[in-house]
């Protein structure tokens, strides 16, 4: 598997939730997945099969994340009203001291289109 640059979250690294979301994908059903070193953009990490079902992406001998099926139960709160959304975003701190610039999901320099544009702010 190679993490095209595009899906950086840090300017070095893969984005977390792009990068567990795909190992999670391998793994198929619902899945626990856990980042153990920033995932790196651009060369080949090997996709390792385990007992059980379990999966481990390596870059050489360095373990990148592992997932593995798992049930997951949460309380899902209720979806926020797009107005309220709207304008909880005008708030969201990147816009004024943005972190990651050109991350997949909160960039504030990646084009519509290019990347999720999360605003996230306080509701």
């Amino acid at each position: 598997m190679i993490i095209d640059r595009r899906f950086r979250g840090p300017p070095e690294s893969g984005h977390g939730g792009y990068v567990c979301g795909v190992v999670a994908g391998l793994i198929g059903g619902t899945a626990e997945v856990t980042l153990r070193r920033p995932p790196p953009l651009g060369r080949p990490l090997e996709v390792m099969r385990h007992d059980g079902s379990g999966i481990s992406l390596r870059d050489d001998q360095t373990v990148v994340a592992e997932g593995a099926p798992a049930s997951v139960e949460i309380d899902v709160p209720g979806p926020v009203g797009f107005s309220d959304a709207e304008v909880a975003s005008r708030s969201y701190i990147g816009l004024r001291k943005p972190a990651f610039p050109t991350c997949f999901g909160c960039g504030t320099q990646r084009a519509e289109g290019d990347g999720l544009r999360l605003f996230a702010g306080r509701v």
